[in-house]
Protein backbone atom coordinates (compact mmCIF):
# COMPACT_ATOMS: atom_id res chain seq x y z
CA UNK A 1 0.00 0.00 0.00
CA UNK A 2 1.52 3.63 -1.11
CA UNK A 3 1.60 6.01 1.74
CA UNK A 4 2.92 9.16 0.62
CA UNK A 5 1.19 11.60 2.91
CA UNK A 6 3.15 11.44 5.71
CA UNK A 7 2.43 13.26 8.71
CA UNK A 8 4.81 14.58 11.32
CA UNK A 9 3.34 15.35 14.71
CA UNK A 10 4.43 15.59 18.10
CA UNK A 11 3.37 15.05 21.79
CA UNK A 12 4.46 18.56 22.93
CA UNK A 13 6.21 21.52 21.26
CA UNK A 14 9.92 22.48 21.39
CA UNK A 15 11.19 19.06 20.11
CA UNK A 16 11.82 20.25 16.68
CA UNK A 17 9.16 18.72 14.36
CA UNK A 18 9.11 21.81 12.20
CA UNK A 19 12.64 21.27 11.90
CA UNK A 20 12.46 18.16 11.02
CA UNK A 21 9.55 18.58 8.08
CA UNK A 22 11.57 21.40 6.51
CA UNK A 23 15.00 19.18 6.24
CA UNK A 24 13.24 16.12 5.33
CA UNK A 25 11.63 17.31 2.46
CA UNK A 26 14.88 19.12 1.11
CA UNK A 27 16.83 16.11 1.61
CA UNK A 28 14.05 14.30 -0.43
CA UNK A 29 14.15 16.46 -3.21
CA UNK A 30 17.94 17.38 -3.11
CA UNK A 31 19.54 13.56 -2.55
CA UNK A 32 16.92 11.87 -3.89
CA UNK A 33 15.17 13.58 -6.84
CA UNK A 34 11.52 13.01 -5.27
CA UNK A 35 8.74 15.54 -5.87
CA UNK A 36 8.04 16.65 -2.51
CA UNK A 37 6.05 18.65 -1.24
CA UNK A 38 5.41 20.54 2.76
CA UNK A 39 2.47 21.72 4.05
CA UNK A 40 1.86 23.93 7.19
CA UNK A 41 -1.37 22.43 9.10
CA UNK A 42 -0.18 24.37 11.46
CA UNK A 43 -2.71 27.15 11.07
CA UNK A 44 -2.65 28.76 14.71
CA UNK A 45 1.27 28.62 15.37
CA UNK A 46 2.79 28.38 12.15
CA UNK A 47 6.24 28.25 11.36
CA UNK A 48 7.45 25.88 8.66
CA UNK A 49 7.66 29.05 5.98
CA UNK A 50 9.82 31.12 8.00
CA UNK A 51 12.41 27.58 8.27
CA UNK A 52 11.98 27.89 4.75
CA UNK A 53 12.28 31.79 4.29
CA UNK A 54 8.98 32.32 3.42
CA UNK A 55 7.57 35.30 5.29
CA UNK A 56 4.51 37.08 4.74
CA UNK A 57 3.49 35.64 1.93
CA UNK A 58 0.39 36.88 0.30
CA UNK A 59 -1.92 33.49 -0.03
CA UNK A 60 -1.62 31.05 2.07
CA UNK A 61 -3.36 27.63 3.07
CA UNK A 62 -5.34 30.04 4.96
CA UNK A 63 -7.05 30.68 1.67
CA UNK A 64 -7.56 27.69 0.85
CA UNK A 65 -8.97 26.48 4.35
CA UNK A 66 -11.37 29.38 3.77
CA UNK A 67 -12.37 28.60 -0.02
CA UNK A 68 -10.29 31.91 -1.22
CA UNK A 69 -8.14 30.00 -3.39
CA UNK A 70 -7.61 26.59 -5.11
CA UNK A 71 -4.70 24.67 -3.83
CA UNK A 72 -2.54 24.93 -6.99
CA UNK A 73 -2.86 29.13 -6.28
CA UNK A 74 -1.06 28.91 -3.08
CA UNK A 75 1.95 26.65 -3.75
CA UNK A 76 5.73 28.35 -3.61
CA UNK A 77 8.58 27.14 -4.68
CA UNK A 78 11.93 27.06 -2.31
CA UNK A 79 15.22 27.22 -4.17
CA UNK A 80 16.21 23.61 -3.31
CA UNK A 81 13.28 22.27 -5.53
CA UNK A 82 11.08 21.91 -2.38
CA UNK A 83 7.74 23.10 -2.88
CA UNK A 84 5.43 24.33 0.27
CA UNK A 85 2.53 25.30 1.57
CA UNK A 86 2.96 27.69 4.11
CA UNK A 87 -0.08 28.96 6.51
CA UNK A 88 -0.46 32.77 7.55
CA UNK A 89 1.49 34.31 10.52
CA UNK A 90 -1.40 35.83 11.47
CA UNK A 91 -3.63 34.47 13.64
CA UNK A 92 -7.19 33.46 12.98
CA UNK A 93 -9.10 31.07 15.34
CA UNK A 94 -12.04 30.76 13.06
CA UNK A 95 -10.11 28.82 10.50
CA UNK A 96 -11.93 25.59 9.44
CA UNK A 97 -9.33 22.41 9.25
CA UNK A 98 -11.88 20.07 8.53
CA UNK A 99 -11.49 20.50 4.94
CA UNK A 100 -7.32 19.55 5.28
CA UNK A 101 -8.19 15.89 3.98
CA UNK A 102 -9.43 16.39 0.61
CA UNK A 103 -6.25 18.83 0.58
CA UNK A 104 -3.76 15.84 1.37
CA UNK A 105 -5.58 13.79 -0.70
CA UNK A 106 -5.58 15.49 -3.80
CA UNK A 107 -1.88 16.93 -3.49
CA UNK A 108 -0.80 13.00 -2.64
CA UNK A 109 -1.99 12.09 -6.26
CA UNK A 110 0.50 15.05 -8.06
CA UNK A 111 3.44 14.18 -5.67
CA UNK A 112 5.89 11.17 -4.45
CA UNK A 113 5.60 12.58 -1.22
CA UNK A 114 3.47 14.87 1.02
CA UNK A 115 4.83 15.65 4.42
CA UNK A 116 2.45 17.77 6.43
CA UNK A 117 3.35 19.57 9.60
CA UNK A 118 1.22 19.30 12.34
CA UNK A 119 0.48 21.42 15.14
CA UNK A 120 1.97 19.76 18.60
CA UNK A 121 -0.28 17.93 20.80
CA UNK A 122 -3.83 16.56 20.58
CA UNK A 123 -5.49 19.92 19.38
CA UNK A 124 -8.10 20.47 16.76
CA UNK A 125 -5.39 21.01 13.95
CA UNK A 126 -3.54 18.16 15.12
CA UNK A 127 -6.17 15.80 14.90
CA UNK A 128 -7.22 16.93 11.67
CA UNK A 129 -3.91 16.13 10.27
CA UNK A 130 -4.07 12.59 11.86
CA UNK A 131 -7.52 12.43 10.16
CA UNK A 132 -5.71 13.46 6.84
CA UNK A 133 -2.58 11.48 6.30
CA UNK A 134 -1.88 7.87 5.28
CA UNK A 135 1.09 7.40 7.60
CA UNK A 136 2.79 9.37 10.79
CA UNK A 137 6.47 10.34 12.32
CA UNK A 138 6.44 10.88 15.46
CA UNK A 139 8.71 13.65 16.32
CA UNK A 140 10.41 13.44 19.77
CA UNK A 141 12.99 14.45 22.61
CA UNK A 142 15.09 11.99 24.74
CA UNK A 143 13.50 13.43 27.92
CA UNK A 144 11.04 11.58 30.10
CA UNK A 145 8.43 14.52 29.30
CA UNK A 146 8.72 14.38 25.74
CA UNK A 147 8.94 10.39 25.36
CA UNK A 148 5.25 10.52 28.01
CA UNK A 149 3.62 12.95 25.45
CA UNK A 150 4.90 10.91 22.46
CA UNK A 151 2.91 8.01 23.90
CA UNK A 152 -0.11 10.25 24.06
CA UNK A 153 -0.32 10.36 20.66
CA UNK A 154 0.81 7.18 19.56
CA UNK A 155 -2.16 6.10 21.49
CA UNK A 156 -4.89 8.43 19.46
CA UNK A 157 -3.16 7.60 16.46
CA UNK A 158 -4.00 3.85 17.68
CA UNK A 159 -7.50 4.73 18.35
CA UNK A 160 -7.55 6.09 14.56
CA UNK A 161 -6.13 2.52 13.22
CA UNK A 162 -3.42 4.84 11.63
CA UNK A 163 0.33 3.36 10.61
CA UNK A 164 3.07 4.54 12.39
CA UNK A 165 6.12 4.44 10.70
CA UNK A 166 8.42 5.18 14.01
CA UNK A 167 9.65 7.94 15.92
CA UNK A 168 12.34 10.42 15.37
CA UNK A 169 14.42 11.39 18.82
CA UNK A 170 15.65 14.63 17.72
CA UNK A 171 18.20 16.42 20.21
CA UNK A 172 20.35 13.81 21.88
CA UNK A 173 22.76 15.39 24.04
CA UNK A 174 24.25 12.10 25.11
CA UNK A 175 23.09 12.86 28.33
CA UNK A 176 22.79 10.01 30.99
CA UNK A 177 19.25 11.40 31.90
CA UNK A 178 18.23 10.94 28.38
CA UNK A 179 16.39 7.85 27.49
CA UNK A 180 18.18 5.11 25.09
CA UNK A 181 16.70 3.82 21.60
CA UNK A 182 16.57 0.72 23.30
CA UNK A 183 14.28 2.16 26.15
CA UNK A 184 12.15 4.35 24.35
CA UNK A 185 11.76 1.23 21.75
CA UNK A 186 10.76 -0.53 24.78
CA UNK A 187 8.09 1.90 25.74
CA UNK A 188 6.41 3.07 22.68
CA UNK A 189 6.61 -0.35 21.16
CA UNK A 190 7.40 1.29 17.92
CA UNK A 191 10.92 1.40 15.95
CA UNK A 192 13.32 4.67 16.53
CA UNK A 193 13.74 5.91 13.02
CA UNK A 194 16.28 8.55 13.34
CA UNK A 195 18.48 9.42 16.35
CA UNK A 196 19.25 13.34 15.69
CA UNK A 197 21.80 14.42 17.56
CA UNK A 198 22.20 18.25 19.04
CA UNK A 199 23.66 20.60 16.83
CA UNK A 200 25.00 23.92 16.82
CA UNK A 201 24.05 24.04 13.45
CA UNK A 202 20.62 23.97 13.48
CA UNK A 203 19.68 26.83 15.28
CA UNK A 204 22.31 28.66 13.36
CA UNK A 205 20.40 27.38 9.79
CA UNK A 206 17.10 28.47 11.32
CA UNK A 207 18.13 32.11 12.35
CA UNK A 208 19.25 32.23 8.46
CA UNK A 209 15.90 30.79 7.52
CA UNK A 210 18.31 28.03 5.83
CA UNK A 211 17.54 24.22 5.85
CA UNK A 212 20.51 22.65 7.77
CA UNK A 213 21.02 20.28 5.12
CA UNK A 214 21.57 23.38 2.49
CA UNK A 215 23.26 25.36 5.76
CA UNK A 216 25.64 22.61 6.90
CA UNK A 217 24.98 19.59 4.82
CA UNK A 218 27.99 17.77 6.78
CA UNK A 219 26.89 18.36 10.13
CA UNK A 220 25.78 15.48 12.12
CA UNK A 221 22.81 16.76 12.20
CA UNK A 222 22.18 17.40 8.51
CA UNK A 223 23.77 13.77 8.36
CA UNK A 224 21.46 12.00 9.96
CA UNK A 225 18.31 14.20 8.66
CA UNK A 226 19.72 13.10 5.37
CA UNK A 227 19.85 9.13 6.47
CA UNK A 228 16.16 9.66 7.55
CA UNK A 229 14.67 10.84 4.13
CA UNK A 230 16.61 7.71 2.66
CA UNK A 231 14.93 5.38 5.17
CA UNK A 232 11.77 6.77 4.21
CA UNK A 233 11.88 6.10 0.40
CA UNK A 234 13.97 3.13 0.56
CA UNK A 235 17.49 4.36 -0.36
CA UNK A 236 20.61 3.97 0.91
CA UNK A 237 22.40 7.09 2.43
CA UNK A 238 25.67 6.65 4.12
CA UNK A 239 26.60 8.84 7.07
CA UNK A 240 30.02 10.39 6.68
CA UNK A 241 31.39 9.86 11.10
CA UNK A 242 34.04 12.96 11.83
CA UNK A 243 37.40 11.37 13.36
CA UNK A 244 36.06 12.71 16.65
CA UNK A 245 32.48 11.14 16.77
CA UNK A 246 33.89 7.81 15.47
CA UNK A 247 36.64 7.61 18.14
CA UNK A 248 33.91 8.38 20.41
CA UNK A 249 31.53 5.88 19.40
CA UNK A 250 34.62 3.34 19.83
CA UNK A 251 35.59 4.44 23.30
CA UNK A 252 31.84 5.12 24.77
CA UNK A 253 29.98 3.22 22.45
CA UNK A 254 26.62 3.29 20.38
Amino acid sequence: MRRNSVGIVSGKGGVGKTTVTANLGVSLVRDFGLNTIVLDANVLTSNLGLHLGFIREPVSLHDVLQNKLQIDQVIYVHSSGLNVIPSSLAIDATIDVSALGETVKYLAKNYDFVLVDSAPGLSKEALAVMDACDAFIVVTNPELPAITDSIKTISVLEQRNKHIMGLAVNKIKGKKYELTKHHIERVTDYPVIAEIPYDESVPNSIANKVPVVMFDPNCQASMHMRQMAGWLCDKPFVIHESLWARLFRLIFGG
